[in-house]
C-alpha cells in the first residue's frame, strides 16, 4: 500500500496544482467549478492552458464532453497513484488528442436505446498504461509538452 491510501479525491487533485509549480507555472484555481475547468496554467507571453484534472489509481477516468471540448488550449491533468509506487506520476494529456483517440483513450457517446449516461472522453488502463500514456508524462521542472506552445483560449 501506498501513502495515498486514505488520500480522499480533493485532495488527490489538489496534488495537480502543486506539480505545475514545481515546474516554475503560475496556477489558478477558479471560483466555481461549472466549465470543467480545475486550473488556470499561465504558460507565459499571453498564453493559458485550461485544464481539468482528474486522478486516478488505475480505474477508468472520464470527462463529459459537454463540459470537456476539444480545443487546443485545453488539457486533462491526470495524476495517477499506481500500486506499485510512493509518488503519483502526472500526465498533461492534450484535449485535441481525443479528435482521433487510439488506446488508451476513448470516446463514448452512449447513443444506442437505453443507455443514459451522457457522451464522454475517457481513459482507459490496462496492462500496458505507463508506455501508452508516456508520450504526455510530466515530471517535476518538465516544461508543458510542446503542443500547447502556439495555442491559446481567445
Amino acid at each position: 500500500m501506498t501513502r495515498w491510501k486514505n488520500a480522499n479525491p480533493t485532495n488527490l487533485g489538489a496534488a495537480a496544482a502543486a506539480e505545475f509549480a514545481l515546474s516554475g507555472y503560475q496556477v489558478f484555481r477558479p471560483l466555481v467549478d461549472d466549465r470543467g475547468v480545475d486550473l488556470l496554467i499561465d504558460r507565459g507571453d499571453g498564453q493559458h492552458l485550461l485544464v481539468q484534472v482528474k486522478s486516478s489509481r488505475l480505474n477508468y477516468v472520464f470527462m463529459r464532453k459537454k463540459v470537456f471540448p476539444l480545443d487546443d488550449f485545453r488539457a486533462l491533468a491526470l495524476l495517477v497513484y499506481p500500486p506499485d509506487s510512493e509518488q503519483p506520476e502526472l500526465f498533461v494529456i492534450p484535449a485535441a488528442a481525443w479528435r482521433t483517440p487510439a488506446p488508451p483513450l476513448v470516446s463514448r457517446d452512449y447513443d444506442k436505446p437505453g443507455l443514459k449516461s451522457p457522451p464522454e472522453w475517457g481513459v482507459n488502463f490496462s496492462r500496458t498504461w505507463r508506455s501508452q500514456l508516456a508520450p504526455w508524462r510530466m515530471k517535476p521542472g518538465d516544461l508543458l509538452p510542446t503542443a500547447f506552445e502556439s495555442t491559446s483560449p481567445s
